[in-house]
């Protein structure tokens, strides 16, 4: 996804850009990849859809033939209804565009949540909902940016693990299409209070974002910060853009749209809410705010400098009508995000290929030489044994798997994410069974452990069938356990029902991962 353009002649001075501004609220602008139209979003307008009671809609202004911006206008349907709608970015060629939010058929959005639009003769399509595991924010400012290659995507969200307020996480496109759960990037970056707006430069490594934890000029300063390792959880020391950027007022949304320019959203001196801005930057301002010259280079050439390194020891060898396929990722603590040095077991179609370890900091790489379905197995003594499946079929690539590694300790709680049920019933899907025989040996092998199971459903439906449900869903994995073996008086649960979702409820794919059943070690 193209967040950064080589187009300094197309941008103006910031008087001749005030048309995009208005006494009304301006947020979160998008270049186009060609550089020809400027999108932003402006709240409370009378010609939004929704009128001066819209929080938000889709603006546009198009340069002219004299190379001006023209006039704003509302994007109109079906991007834009009643509700807030944003822009996120587009896809290389232009043809696809990111949107906040699921939207409904009746033209609304239902869910929080990332959707896409696709550029036809006829206009932008109807969107639909990118397809995140485990996508969940209790804040109605989540932020999100993609890298240029379209596989990294970060996030500010109040989610899962996060310190204070929203938190800056990062998710990886897989080969089957999904996005892998938002991982929390740490402390290293993330406060108590607000982090917002991430935008990651196009080496893949430099995050610049606005927050008002770390001290600074105003109510929300923009700072860079650079990752340190290929965990996503260690950064150098944010450093604050100073009085170049950031003012008495909330700077937010800034990125870089050409070698020379960046824009985004300040209220200082505006003429009412927020108000884009542009800065342009000489060469020497440029280098001293990104304090590395290999950045300019990346800004240059739109491209990623950094590669991720193979370890060659896991790549077996090659003979003629093999292919390369290369799987790297990162095994964390469940609870303390620290690294975790385990044991992996690499398997196709059910049997052993490879044996090894991850290094000192989790880190692992792993080559595929033919097509197949591949099962990784993560097990560290002391932790309960976590795995993914993952599907190869093309004869080159790269895939991201991380894993989260729960400790054998008295508290723990985790997410049976394999383990899932038949809409409406409290039958299990044949691939669960997997799962509930590892917490099955898990038992056995800790005879003092006692668990307690929590079951819930999806938000559909009558509130108290679905309690109902829930709890049949907790006695079908207890009669699986007991049957297996396991004493049914180290047994307890409780249903919940659709209270406490972890995905969105807005397709049939992310209910499905309501549908769950999570332990907790109360004994051991």
């Amino acid at each position: 996804m193209v967040l950064i353009m080589t187009i300094p002649s197309m941008v103006q001075s910031q008087s001749e850009f005030a048309l995009l501004n208005s006494p009304y609220h301006e947020q979160l602008p998008v270049l186009s990849p060609d550089g020809s139209t400027f999108y932003f979003v402006r709240s409370n307008h009378p010609e939004n859809i929704g009128g001066e009671k819209d929080k938000g809609d889709i603006w546009y202004s198009q340069l002219d033939e004299s190379g001006k911006w023209g006039t704003p206008f509302n994007l109109g349907k079906p991007l834009n209804n009643t509700e807030w709608n944003g822009i996120i970015g587009f896809s290389k060629d232009g043809n696809t565009m990111y949107l906040y939010n699921h939207y409904s058929t009746s033209g609304r959005p239902k869910s929080q949540g990332i959707s896409r639009s696709v550029k036809t003769e006829n206009g932008w399509t109807y969107p639909t909902p990118l397809d995140i595991e485990y996508f969940m924010t209790k804040s109605d400012l989540y932020g999100v940016s993609f890298s240029d290659n379209g596989k990294i995507m970060v996030l500010s969200l109040e989610s899962y693990g996060s310190h204070g307020a929203e938190d800056i996480y990062v998710s990886f496109l897989q080969p089957t299409g999904r996005w892998s759960q938002p991982r929390n990037i740490g402390p290293d970056i993330n406060t108590d209070k607000q982090e917002l707006t991430p935008y990651l430069m196009s080496d893949n490594e430099t995050l610049l974002f606005s927050s008002n934890g770390l001290g600074g000029y105003g109510s929300q300063d923009v700072f860079l910060s650079k990752r340190v390792d290929e965990t996503w959880k260690k950064w150098t020391k944010p450093r604050n853009l100073t009085e170049k950027i950031n003012t008495e007022g909330q700077e937010l949304s800034f990125r870089f749209i050409s070698t020379e320019e960046a824009v985004f959203v300040s209220t200082q001196n505006s003429d009412g809410y927020g108000d884009i801005k542009i800065r342009r930057f000489d060469k020497n301002e440029l280098v001293d705010i990104l304090t590395n010259t290999t950045l300019m280079a990346a800004l240059a050439t739109q491209e990623p400098i950094d590669q991720p390194t193979i370890d060659l020891t896991n790549v077996p060898e090659m003979k003629e009508g093999d292919f390369l396929f290369n799987v790297i990722g990162f095994v964390n603590h469940g609870t303390t995000n620290k690294p975790l040095r385990s044991n992996l077991n690499l398997y196709k179609e059910g049997q052993l290929i490879l044996s090894t370890n991850t290094s000192e900091n989790g880190n692992y790489t792993l080559g595929i030489t033919s097509a197949g379905n591949y099962k990784i197995e993560i097990e560290l003594e002391g932790f309960i044994k976590a795995y993914e499946d993952i599907t190869v079929e093309n004869p080159s690539g790269l895939a991201e798997v991380n894993f989260i590694l729960f400790p054998l300790e008295v508290g723990t709680t985790m997410n049976l994410n394999h383990v899932h049920y038949y809409q409406g019933t409290p039958d299990l899907i044949e691939s669960s069974y997997e799962q509930l025989d590892i917490i099955v040996n898990l038992m056995k092998d800790n005879p003092k452990m006692e668990i307690e199971l929590s079951g819930y459903t999806d938000s559909r439906g009558s509130p108290r069938l679905n309690l109902e449900l829930s709890h049949q869903r907790v006695e079908t994995v207890k009669n699986y356990l007991a049957g297996q073996g396991v004493n049914v008086k180290r047994l307890s649960g409780k249903g919940y029902g659709g209270s406490r979702p972890i995905a969105s409820n807005a397709s049939e794919e992310t209910r499905r991962l309501n549908r769950r059943v999570e332990f907790t070690i109360i004994k051991n």
